[in-house]
């Protein structure tokens, strides 16, 4: 099981791969605030990733659990989203948490948390031989095409880590 903050999850679904994702972690759990901000406000804008991610919370492949509490103070700087995921994995004792933006990623790594990024996750599944290379680099192209930010740099780390994997 894993918690997802909003863009992971947004980016996942519009790659067409959050049921490998949801088969890999056997469930994906996100709290009512991130509901909220890809659910909620994706129908507003009839975001075509919303279909997908309604149908998974309906088939309980996506967990909405309320988070009790929210501890602010070591979060400052975070949206809502973010801080409320990361006290769901604390609530629910969850070690891994689908997150993507840098800070969150150091509060995480500052609370024990496994911040895993959506290129890992497509490297993870790679790895778990659920994708295979040419869908790897495609899904990185679409990421980078969507708006996912990483630089050249980080692009061609990512095609490199590939390669390893395959051979």
């Amino acid at each position: 099981m894993i918690v997802s903050d909003s863009s992971p999850l947004i980016f996942i679904a519009k790659l067409g791969i959050l049921p490998i994702v949801c088969k890999k972690y056997g469930a994906i759990c996100i709290p009512e605030e991130v509901f909220n901000e890809v659910v909620v406000e994706g129908r507003k804008f009839r975001a075509q990733e919303i279909v997908e991610i309604e149908k998974a919370i309906a088939e309980k492949r996506i967990k909405v659990i309320r988070v009790e509490h929210v501890s602010k103070q070591e979060m400052s700087g975070l949206h809502i989203g973010e801080q409320n995921a990361i006290a769901l994995c604390k609530q629910k004792k969850i070690s891994s948490l689908l997150v993507d933006d840098r800070e969150a990623v150091l509060t995480c790594r500052l609370l024990g948390i496994s911040a895993v990024r959506t290129t890992r996750v497509l490297l993870e599944l790679m790895k778990d031989k659920l994708i295979k290379r040419e869908r790897y680099e495609k899904f990185l192209r679409q990421l980078s095409e969507e708006g996912y930010f990483m630089t050249a740099e980080v692009y061609g780390e990512l095609l490199k880590a590939g390669e390893k994997v395959q051979k």
